[in-house]
């Protein structure tokens, strides 16, 4: 019997992530900030984390208001 590809992905990170490690990354995408100018370093490494955590960024509403913080609502920039 075949498996799905969902069962398949968390036998992975199961396996290969140890949820200590899944933790560090979480903080470190809610913790993620831009360091002066550089939006280019600052969206590449946000897209790295939301790989790694995806979780935290699904649906794509997540996703946005990660990456932009509430200055998207109009209510301030976190940068």
């Amino acid at each position: 019997m075949g498996m799905t590809w969902e069962d398949f992905k968390a036998l992975m990170v199961e396996e290969f992530c140890p949820s200590n490690e899944m933790q560090k990354l979480e903080e470190e995408l809610w913790n993620h900030t831009m360091v002066g100018a550089n939006h280019a370093g600052y969206t590449d490494k946000f897209h790295e984390l939301a790989r790694m955590v995806p979780h935290l960024v699904t649906p794509e509403s997540k996703r946005i208001d990660r990456l932009f913080g509430n200055s998207f609502y109009g209510y301030g920039c976190k940068w």
